[in-house]
Formats: structure tokens, C-alpha cells, sequence
């Protein structure tokens, strides 16, 4: 939660400078990226109870995501297609965006 409120907070900034959608599309990007980082990780066990604790939490209040996930885990046993799958909705995320056009006026 503290990160989230501080995520807020300091893109509050670049948000208004720039517009929502480059912020927006930035953080998809970032996830994107981040996947082929974070979930190696399981591969190595290096995930601690309190990791785990937080994705069943997600798995119950955030959706299909984290079933999906775990699904892809299961059936390839490795997590370069979980990866793969995380970075497929972050470029679908971008589409939305770029269909609405700048938010910002040109100055």
C-alpha cells in the first residue's frame, strides 16, 4: 500500500507535465520489462512465504491474472511464457491510450 501511495505521489508530477498516457504507457512498459526479472525468481525458490501470501491475496481480489499465471507455470514448468504472457497485457494495455489521443494541450 505505501508504495502504491508513493507511486501516486511522484508520478503525480510527470503526469501533469507530460499528460496520463505517456505515464501510463511508461508503467506498462516498466511491468513489462520487470516480468522477465521478477518471475525467474521463482525459478531459482527464491520466493519467500510472505511473496506467496501476497499472490494468493491478488489471486482472490485482483482477477484471472494470477490464475493465469500459475496455470502457464504448471503446464511449461518454466517462467519465460508467464513473462511472455505479463508482457502481452502490457502492450495491450498501451492500445487504449493510444486510441484517446494526447490528453495534455500542445503549448
Amino acid at each position: 500500500m505505501s508504495g502504491w501511495t508513493a507511486g501516486t505521489i511522484g508520478l503525480a508530477a510527470p503526469s501533469d507535465t507530460v499528460g496520463r498516457h505517456p505515464v501510463f504507457a511508461a508503467g506498462a512498459v516498466v511491468a513489462g520489462e520487470r516480468s522477465f526479472v521478477v518471475f525467474p525468481l521463482a525459478d531459482t525458490r527464491g520466493l519467500s512465504l510472505l511473496t506467496l501470501g501476497r499472490q494468493l491475496a491478488n489471486a482472490v481480489g485482483d482477477g484471472w491474472a494470477p490464475l493465469i499465471t500459475v496455470a502457464l507455470l504448471n503446464v511449461e514448468g518454466r517462467t519465460i511464457p508467464v513473462s511472455t504472457y505479463v508482457s502481452a497485457v502490457a502492450v495491450l494495455v498501451l492500445k487504449p491510450p493510444a486510441l484517446l489521443g494526447p490528453t495534455k494541450e500542445s503549448s
